[in-house]
């Protein structure tokens, strides 16, 4: 379902909501097998993917309840927030070649030092995510080659992240990310250009759900809280064919991807009871139509 064997999220709920891609089954892993042959493996056919769609038609709505994977239930101390939407993101790898030479050896004033221009772009795009509210810019993945301690590194390859809940203002960034990144290159001699692009679009929750969950929170005695995800979730996917709610529970140490994740009982028991609520007034207003 995560698929980070294959890089490529969203695979379940793709299914579910009838946009699964069949080239993703062509996408092949570290020990090179694809996922069409990993599927068969297990001993299904990837031919019938297409049939776990669910017709929009028949589907009510889409509910789910998630951790928030950040600070801000604890920083305004509520068990629960209702979610108005999911930041859309960009994921990219890039690749800066110069050249590897002997750390001795070679004058500084000759290096063709990939390391150091990849560097230098790291603290730009970190400077101006820092400028633009609301957005969020990462490097998480470096391979520097050789990686040996005597040689200048020839090589770097590296991923960002980029978030945010307006499209526009992510994409913009993206691409000045990329001419940055282009033009640093340019000016100490090295090449960039990027391997790989995908995306994902922003994804606005149903206001009718989103007030009948925030709703059935106030009827559980609990202050609503209305907040963004940065987090991609299953909803994302599924919001683009059926009306999606989404309800995060408090992280107590407000991080995530951590050994020291958690989620208190007692905030997981306000989520059951807003849950619980939430589909009585469905039904209620099921009935009253009927």
């Amino acid at each position: 379902e995560e698929g980070v064997r294959f890089a490529q999220p969203y695979l379940g709920s793709h299914a579910i909501a009838g946009s699964f891609d069949a080239e993703w089954l062509d996408r092949i892993d570290r020990d090179g097998d694809s996922m069409r042959s990993v599927v068969a493996g297990f001993g299904l056919s990837p031919d019938r993917i297409p049939e776990a769609a669910y017709p929009p038609e028949s589907v009510i709505g889409f509910i789910e309840t998630h951790i928030e994977q950040g600070p801000l239930l604890k920083r305004v101390d509520r068990p629960v927030g209702t979610v108005d939407g999911i930041a859309g993101q960009s994921r990219l790898i890039v690749h800066f070649t110069g050249e590897s030479g002997h750390a001795g050896t070679t004058p500084m004033t000759m290096r063709r030092d990939a390391l150091v221009t990849a560097s230098r772009w790291i603290v730009a795009v970190n400077e101006y995510a820092m400028d633009v509210d609301g957005l969020c810019a990462t490097v998480g993945f470096m391979d520097v080659r050789p990686n040996a301690r005597n040689v200048i590194p020839g090589q770097v390859e590296l991923s960002i992240d980029v978030r945010h809940a307006t499209d526009t203002i992510r994409i913009l960034a993206v691409d000045n990310f990329c001419s940055l990144a282009d033009k640093l290159a340019r000016d100490d001699g090295i090449d960039f250009h990027v391997i790989e692009r995908q995306s994902q679009a922003a994804a606005p929750m149903d206001p009718f759900l989103s007030e009948q969950l925030a709703g059935a929170t106030s009827d559980c005695g609990v202050r609503s809280f209305r907040m963004v995800s940065g987090a991609g979730h299953d909803a994302a996917v599924m919001a683009e064919r059926f009306p999606t709610a989404l309800l995060f529970i408090r992280q107590p140490f407000g991080i995530s991807h951590h050994p020291d994740e958690d989620v208190r009982p007692s905030d997981v028991a306000v989520a059951i009871r807003v849950m619980t609520e939430f589909v009585r007034r469905l039904s209620n207003r099921a009935k009253s139509q009927l």
